[in-house]
């Protein structure tokens, strides 16, 4: 299903929040994934943060409860509706990740978390170039791509799940005229698995996962800059 269509259906709006967080594993799933991008940030907790498609705001919540000014972005109006419902500190913006109508260099964070899965290689370029426009100077892009996926599809497809390399993110970070620092990879399965399992199975997939080599992990979570500080690894 295309992106934007994904978004339209009032049914998917309404359920968002249970399908990919509901339950002992969608708490799992949200609890890594914030985790993870914590670890990515490092040091930084504060300052401006943009979170594009921030869907039900889930993310904006958090970090606007821990010091950052927050600005929350999507394509879907019914999202953004239902994202100000649970985050009334945040500034709301309805644009397309391919044309930003925001101030240049004025984001020290941007998320961009579960987005690539769903775009053709020559539309990512565009993203990061558009993206490296706001971003202030050491400031900091998280966002997270698919290193596999039964639904894969060509590169320039609009239908199906994307996937990407190391080498093509790292690629188009650098050609974006960004620096990848650092990256971390999780999961061994697609996190809307995870909503549908037990706890205990939970816990032994958790743990064959650190006994798994990186390749063979669902996602990897990225973290590029403006600057050169930061050490890459786990690629």
């Amino acid at each position: 299903m295309p992106i934007k269509k994904a978004y339209i259906s009032n049914d998917i709006v309404e359920h968002y929040n249970d399908r990919h967080f509901g339950g002992e594993g969608g708490k799992y799933v949200f609890e890594r994934e914030l985790s993870i991008i914590n670890g990515l940030l490092g040091e930084r907790t504060s300052g401006t943060l943009l979170d594009i498609p921030c869907g039900t705001g889930v993310f904006l919540e958090q970090f606007s409860n821990h010091g950052y000014q927050v600005t929350g972005a999507d394509i879907s109006v019914r999202m953004l509706e239902k994202t100000r419902s649970n985050t009334s500190s945040a500034n709301f913006i309805v644009c397309d990740v391919n044309h930003l109508p925001l101030r240049s260099q004025y984001f020290d964070v941007i998320l961009m978390i579960r987005l690539l899965q769903h775009m053709p290689l020559s539309k990512t370029r565009l993203i990061f170039n558009e993206l490296g426009s706001i971003l202030k100077p050491n400031g900091i892009i998280i966002f997270d791509t698919r290193s596999w996926s039964p639904r894969a599809r060509n590169s320039e497809s609009t239908t199906g799940i994307h996937v990407y390399t190391p080498n093509n993110i790292k690629n188009i970070i650098i050609d974006s005229g960004l620096i990848p620092v650092r990256s971390e990879s999780a999961f061994l399965f697609s996190t809307l698995l995870y909503r549908k399992l037990s706890k205990k199975v939970i816990t032994f997939l958790h743990g064959l996962e650190k006994l798994s080599p990186k390749s063979f992990l669902l996602k990897t979570y990225w973290a590029c800059t403006t600057n050169e500080s930061g050490i890459m690894h786990s690629v």
